[in-house]
């Protein structure tokens, strides 16, 4: 059985308050002692992806924060947001879904976020980045936004 660990991370929030949080978990796998595997897409944190190998250090508290990444794994993250009052007569929630659905006929996973609207993306090596971008541009600035938070393809 594998031993999913909490990675905490710290969060710099704009003048906004965005992130929403000064703080995000993100799920890991132990790979050595104070190093964890990346298991799930970062919602807020920035210059990490899916199975990066990071190390972390322990508070007195026993929570693991991130302290540097020591190998990337070839994978970028994406994050996406729809806007509600687009213009667009779909409910948001089907926006998002056929969005999604986009991505993951590039080849990429997504994860929904607890905002409404958001979602982040996992682009792994395999896929062409350049028809992930051609896809995030379609619709930016009218029907949603996009962070490109950790970019590990060549661009």
């Amino acid at each position: 059985m594998t031993d999913f660990q909490k990675i905490w991370f710290r969060l710099h929030q704009d003048e906004d308050g965005y992130p929403p949080a000064q703080a995000e978990t993100v799920s890991a796998v132990s790979f050595s002692e104070e190093t964890y595997v990346l298991e799930n897409v970062p919602f807020f944190a920035r210059g990490v992806s899916l199975g990066d190998l990071i190390s972390t250090s322990e508070d007195s508290e026993g929570r693991k924060w991130f302290q540097s990444v020591l190998k990337p794994s070839g994978h970028s993250t994406v994050r996406v947001i729809v806007f509600r009052n687009s213009g667009d007569p779909l409910p948001l929630e089907e926006r998002v879904a056929a969005l999604r659905r986009r991505f993951a006929e590039l080849g990429c996973t997504t994860e929904l976020s607890h905002v409404s609207g958001l979602f982040a993306v996992d682009v792994p090596p395999a896929v062409d980045y350049s028809k992930v971008h051609n896809l995030l541009e379609e619709g930016n600035a009218k029907y949603w936004d996009y962070e490109e938070a950790s970019i590990r393809h060549p661009t």
